[in-house]
């Protein structure tokens, strides 16, 4: 709650978008687009977001696929 718009894409290593969605409530299962699970490794992603009050938020980083 108090988010106003959401953006997250996930990218794999080369800087190829293989995941995204724009619902704050939901997150990445570790699959792409196609619904293929991701090979292990380091994925990237990054978030842009306006609050209800009008405040940018921008995060970035990184996240570590182990099977």
């Amino acid at each position: 709650s108090g988010i106003a718009s959401f953006d997250c894409i996930i990218k794999n290593r080369w800087g190829n978008t293989i995941y995204q969605f724009n619902d704050s409530s939901s997150g990445w299962d570790g699959r792409d687009n196609s619904g293929n699970v991701v090979s292990e490794g380091t994925y990237f992603y990054v978030i842009n977001a306006v609050l209800e009050s009008g405040e940018d938020l921008d995060k970035h980083g990184f996240i570590q696929v182990i099977h």
